[in-house]
């Protein structure tokens, strides 16, 4: 088997990222061409962001993310083997990949990356890893589709939607740490890609800044550890609604203290003064 020839290579000697890496990317290029004809069998167009979130893992309940230098690195090092063939998407490559892959820390014209499995076939038994989803075609960002809906929250999500969603906010960091936040409040420290699309569908119908203003509090006053979930913090967002100040507040009008201090915090950076 293919498998047992890993064991003899160079990628077995490389730190357990690389395999985990390389496992990834078998497990989810697509199984077969997508029906536009754009990705072809062995191909998946992804980001950095995507790679790194996928290959996180949990250490006394820290999330522990590979970097982008790292990541990087590996894929370099795979194209060095003939293993993978990777090309960075720009903005001009924008009919290929119609949702947006960057990463934050690149410029706006980078739009993801198409990475090709050399010898794709030759891999396949790599995808026993897979379990049931051997065989079975995946998206535009090589996240598996499936119609079973039984145990959708389980399942792999299209990450480019999130990715979208997400843009709506300043600061992405804090956005990652709330995730963090909510995926201690579970059993298994973590929680799907589907659950956080739905929470950041639920944070659509509030203001950026009201949704922002919510997290500092859920995270200053640390709820997580108390077991409280999404659905505190959501409460805590719409209880916001109420707190914040009215629209014909000119800047700079003096408005007393909401309680909060990252809530008076932000205010603050709107120009308002506390009393």
């Amino acid at each position: 088997m293919t498998a047992r020839k890993i064991f003899d290579s160079d990628l077995w000697q490389k730190p357990p990222l690389y395999l985990k890496t390389w496992v990834w990317i078998i497990g989810n290029a697509n199984h077969s061409d997508s029906k536009d004809g754009k990705i072809k069998r062995g191909q998946l167009i992804t980001s950095y962001d995507v790679i790194a979130n996928a290959l996180g893992h949990y250490y006394n309940r820290q999330r522990i993310i590979p970097t982008i230098k790292q990541l990087r690195t590996i894929l370099k090092w795979l194209e060095d083997q003939d293993m993978i063939k990777v090309t960075p998407l720009k903005a001009s490559d924008s009919g290929t990949l119609t949702n947006r892959g960057r990463h934050h820390g690149q410029t706006r014209a980078y739009i993801g990356l198409l990475i090709h499995v050399v010898n794709y076939d030759t891999y396949q038994d790599i995808t026993v890893y897979k379990g049931r989803h051997l065989g079975r075609p995946s998206d535009e960002l090589g996240h598996i589709n499936n119609n079973d809906k039984k145990n959708d929250e389980n399942l792999p999500v299209d990450n480019s939607k999130i990715l979208l969603l997400e843009e709506r906010y300043s600061d992405i960091e804090l956005i990652n740490q709330c995730f963090n936040s909510i995926s201690s409040t579970r059993k298994t420290n973590r929680i799907s890609d589907s659950v956080k699309r739905n929470i950041l569908q639920q944070w659509e119908k509030y203001p950026p800044d009201q949704v922002m203003a919510g997290i500092r509090i859920y995270l200053e006053k640390d709820y997580a550890s108390e077991g409280k979930n999404e659905k505190y913090l959501l409460g805590i967002i719409r209880g916001n609604s109420k707190r914040i100040a009215p629209a014909n507040i000119p800047i700079g009008k003096i408005m007393k203290s909401t309680g909060s201090v990252a809530l008076d915090a932000t205010y603050r950076q709107q120009g308002f003064k506390i009393t």
